[in-house]
């Protein structure tokens, strides 16, 4: 690219010079800022003020000395070199200066004429100058209009307020959205401790609304932590339940009672401390629940303390526990669905039934086994009073009754008596009740017998009257016995058609 610069003054084209005697010239004042310079490479000619790299490197110079040249100091002369024909072709038009820039045209100056005080402009010329202005800049076609120019600035404007906010919008929505799905989950104490049909079914019941009647479900902690449960009832404080186990309808044999206290808060409570009144474990099944809830928020309290005719009794009243309410309900209590937990039943209910036949079947043999022994023994007994004379000789009939009869009978009744004895704890059981009747029916055989012989040695000489006596007696107590046994018989042959459930051992 070119260094040179050419200078136009006083109409005439000057130059090239290079920007260390542009410099000197500046320095001089051959040259000012508003002298218009060339050169190869730029479009148009501009004022010396506007070359940054001719204008800056004058100003720096000028802040680094510290003496200007003397004025008298003769100032050396502006050379001025033609501009050949080539360079003339290459040098653009000169363009139209400006009135503030102090530059002769190329053409001939014409005389100048006095300067005329300029008069003031009046209302209607003034008027007439705002229209010109107003054609000219806003009217004129080729121009933008100055609304359009406003009114897209303010579209522009307002797309990218809008963006920022749709983009705000956008992110506080996720924020919500996170703490939303992350912040219940963390704060929800039935996440993870119960299954996920058992969570979706106590949150039904917590996040529907109270009307006048509270209602509560529960289900077994999946963490052995206790129970759990939910209401939509709005109060927080303590919770006492108690859990009866319905006959039945529970993988047990045994009544199951269970108490425990817990504290409710945000509407779920846990019962971690299980209080068993009955039974050693809790067992899956239904249950009666009785639930007795005391409201000890501040905002209850003063309700039941307003709600008192009486409100000038002493303040401390305000925090005294009372105006609890009690509700009953059943829940089932069960690791697994309610339709499994029904099979799972139907079959503890069929094995159950198949110990219940085998167990009166076990019954019913023995009672005819006591049938069989009290006509066996009485046949003997006759026979024996027939053959002899004496009541010493009747121990024939007692070798043969403690060789033959006693040990059947004695291991039926014992039998009966051990399995009375392991379900003695609960006396009222089916179990407990037959075997102790059967127990006590083999004790009254065993007596009948003993009294017979003990009476039969007693009598020295037995004569026919004699004989008759002593087995009328003894038909007649047998009798007695053996209609016992039929009376049993026919009860434990109804039971078992029936096939009642029954408490098992």
């Amino acid at each position: 690219m070119s260094n040179n610069w050419f200078v136009f003054k006083d109409g005439h084209h000057l130059g090239p010079y290079v920007p260390e005697e542009l410099h000197m010239m500046y320095q001089y004042g051959k040259v000012s800022g508003t002298t218009l310079i060339w050169r190869e490479g730029k479009e148009n000619w501009r004022p010396l003020q506007d070359c940054p790299e001719i204008f800056d490197a004058l100003e720096l110079e000028e802040s680094q000395k510290t003496t200007k040249p003397a004025i008298t100091d003769d100032p050396p002369p502006l050379v001025e070199k033609p501009v050949s024909e080539e360079q003339k072709s290459k040098i653009p038009p000169i363009p139209k200066l400006p009135a503030s820039i102090d530059v002769k045209t190329p053409t001939l100056p014409e005389p100048a004429k006095p300067s005329e005080p300029k008069e003031e402009k009046g209302g209607a010329a003034l008027i007439k100058e705002v229209e010109e202005v107003i054609k000219a800049e806003i009217l004129d076609p080729s121009k933008k209009p100055i609304f359009s120019i406003i009114l897209s600035s303010l579209q522009e404007n307002l797309i990218n307020i809008s963006k920022w906010i749709y983009g705000s919008l956008v992110f506080i929505l996720i924020m919500f959205s996170i703490y939303f799905i992350w912040g219940t989950q963390a704060n929800d104490p039935l996440k993870g401790e119960v299954l996920t049909r058992d969570y979706n079914r106590l949150k039904e019941i917590s996040t529907s609304s109270y009307k006048s009647r509270p209602e509560f479900a529960f289900a077994l902690s999946s963490k052995a932590r206790g129970i759990w449960g939910a209401t939509n009832w709005p109060g927080s404080g303590e919770v006492q339940v108690t859990l009866e186990s319905i006959k039945g309808r529970t993988l047990s044999n045994k009544k199951i009672v269970i108490k425990s206290v817990g504290y409710l808060e945000d509407k779920n409570v846990l019962f971690s401390n299980l209080l068993l009144n009955q039974g050693d474990r809790v067992i899956e099944g239904y249950y009666k629940v009785l639930i007795s809830a005391i409201d000890l928020s501040l905002s209850a309290k003063i309700s039941r303390y307003l709600s008192k005719p009486n409100t000038f009794r002493p303040i401390s009243k305000l925090f005294s526990n009372y105006g609890q309410f009690k509700h009953t309900t059943q829940t089932l209590l069960t690791k697994s669905t309610p339709f499994k937990f029904e099979k799972i039943l139907a079959k503890y209910q069929e094995r159950i039934n198949k110990k219940h036949l085998k167990f009166v079947n076990d019954l019913l043999e023995k009672y005819r086994t006591y049938q069989a022994l009290l006509k066996k023994t009485e046949e003997s007994f006759r026979k024996t009073l027939k053959k002899i004379s004496r009541g010493k000789q009747i121990s024939r009939f007692e070798k043969s009754y403690i060789s033959n009869i006693a040990p059947v009978l004695q291991g039926a009744a014992l039998d009966s008596q051990k399995v009375h004895i392991l379900t003695q704890l609960n006396k009222t059981t089916f179990v407990a009740k037959q075997n102790l009747d059967n127990f006590k029916l083999g004790k009254d055989i065993a007596l009948i017998i003993s009294d017979m012989i003990r009476k039969t040695k007693k009598q020295k000489r037995l004569n026919k009257k004699t004989k008759k006596a002593l087995l009328r007696e003894f038909k007649t107590r047998a009798q007695i016995a053996r209609n016992y046994c039929l009376k049993k018989v026919d009860e434990l042959t109804v039971y078992t058609q029936k096939y009642d459930e029954i408490s098992t051992i």
